[in-house]
């Protein structure tokens, strides 16, 4: 299931195209449904309240053929608040196209384009739209190669970056996966299981699960995430909506049979915050405080 973790690559690539670069072999067909839901609370810098939604959807597709193979995939997001007009609902659409060649000695290239909007008023003008490119080779059977541009990355925005990164063992009981701005780990240890997922610097994730039932899998975990969005009416056209949050709580993961998963997570969300600026550790602007809360979050995922 590595795919599942790797939706947190929405501002470079989608998650089906990643899970066909490191596993060939997987279905090419996945879906993820993912709803995170915390109730009215007050702003801690400014008068008002509000609830947070934050729903996703993703879909990808491969095509195989003998000498190309062919990858679509799509990202929908919002981000829902009251309408109280203290704070705005925010939306992604998003699409991507990808291309794969096999290459002598198990080696490939891919390359993928993607485009979309990120706004509170979706398709209103082209500021708000959003584009993101990747390149990426595998030199050897460890090494990968990776060139990416976006406009919407939270850090270095409209820059071309180059990346990489090393994958030293993957395998059921342990997985090491490391490189920029991407790290994996994973390890089974007994009963134990402990995994770090890391998309460098802002997006981190950490579990440990109790893995004595293979269907049934309770764990803790800890996430920091950060969602961009284009506010239509910006002064600056460089400016971006941030919103960033951490949440800690326990949760059960749910295997049903072997292409579904459910997993539902529940506990403390802290350190909200929503705001503009041109880059993530920049000068902030109309800064939005939120009050701790509690939060109830549901991930279903489908491969065939």
């Amino acid at each position: 299931m590595l795919w599942m973790i790797l939706i947190f690559f929405s501002s470079w690539s989608f998650a089906q195209d990643f899970s066909f670069l490191l596993t060939p072999a997987a279905p090419p067909s996945q879906l993820a449904l993912e709803n995170m839901t915390s109730p009215q609370e007050e702003l801690t810098n400014k008068e008002g309240e509000t609830k947070v939604v934050h729903s996703r959807f993703i879909f990808g597709h491969t095509v195989k053929s003998e000498k190309l193979d062919y990858l679509i995939g799509g990202n929908y997001q919002h981000l829902d608040f009251d309408k109280n007009e203290v704070l705005r609902d925010y939306y992604q659409y998003q699409l991507s196209l990808g291309v794969r060649k096999q290459l002598p000695h198990n080696r490939f290239w891919f390359a993928n384009v993607s485009y979309g909007t990120a706004s509170d008023r979706p398709f209103k003008n082209s500021d708000d739209d959003t584009i993101s490119a990747n390149y990426i080779r595998k030199t050897s059977d460890k090494w990968f190669f990776v060139l990416n541009y976006s406009n919407n990355r939270s850090f270095l925005n409209d820059i071309p970056i180059p990346g990489f990164f090393y994958v030293k063992e993957a395998g059921k009981e342990k997985t090491t996966i490391l490189g920029f701005p991407f790290i994996f780990v994973l390890r089974n240890v007994g009963n134990w299981s402990y995994r770090y997922f890391g998309l460098l610097p802002w997006r981190h994730q950490a579990r440990v699960s109790y893995s004595k039932f293979p269907k049934t899998q309770p764990y803790v975990g800890y996430e920091q995430d950060v969602f961009n969005f284009f506010r239509h009416d910006r002064q600056e056209v460089n400016d971006r909506v941030f919103f960033f949050q951490r949440k800690i709580g326990l949760g059960i993961d749910l295997k049903f049979f072997k292409a579904a998963k459910v997993d539902l997570f529940m506990g403390h969300s802290f350190d909200r915050e929503i705001f503009e600026a041109k880059n993530f550790s920049d000068k902030k602007s109309f800064r939005s405080r939120l009050a701790n809360t509690v939060f109830i979050e549901s991930k279903i995922s489908y491969s065939f």
